[in-house]
């Protein structure tokens, strides 16, 4: 009787079963499937520990699930920025705060701020509660001007931050 009852539980259950183990492989499926979509390669970045403090920082507090999540959205804020700089007419005026190593000594793009004097209209300089230099400059002229200077400006080896103002022209 025994053999006679497990054979009745089996084609009682059997459909649900199989119900199951489609549900379930169709699941797998579309998660295989989702996986492949939002592969990424990965990149490393090399940073100071003080910048990694940062980005963790970011992440617990932004409500980030991860570092990755964090640099994607910085890297949509800084292109939207630099599509904003592309966008800029006529004449301007741009307030640039540029950071760079505290172990240097003196603005380490002098020749930089030699080439754009005619634009360049203030320069101030600092150091930052952990020793980090600040220069501070208003920038004023023509947008292709002040966008060749910004260009140069970034790519300055030594810099570790850049924050532009733009105080006035015309985007379009």
């Amino acid at each position: 009787m025994t053999a006679l009852y497990f054979y009745k539980c089996i084609l009682m259950f059997f459909p649900a079963m199989l119900l199951m183990v489609y549900v379930l492989l169709n699941s797998l499926s579309k998660l295989q499937n989702t996986k492949e979509m939002i592969v990424m390669p990965i990149v490393a970045v090399s940073m100071p520990e003080s910048d990694l403090e940062e980005l963790e920082f970011l992440r617990e507090e932004g409500g980030f699930n991860s570092r990755s999540d964090v640099v994607r959205q910085a890297i949509q804020i800084l292109l939207s920025r630099h599509q904003d700089l592309d966008k800029i007419k006529g004449e301007v005026t741009v307030v640039a705060t540029a950071v760079y190593n505290k172990t240097l000594k003196g603005f380490q793009s002098k020749s930089i701020l030699d080439n754009y004097g005619s634009i360049v209209s203030t320069v101030m300089h600092t150091k930052s509660n952990t020793g980090e230099n600040i220069e501070i400059m208003i920038v004023k002229g023509d947008a292709e001007e002040v966008k060749a200077f910004v260009k140069e400006i970034k790519g300055e080896i030594h810099m570790t931050r850049l924050h532009m103002a733009l105080i006035g022209g015309k985007v379009e």
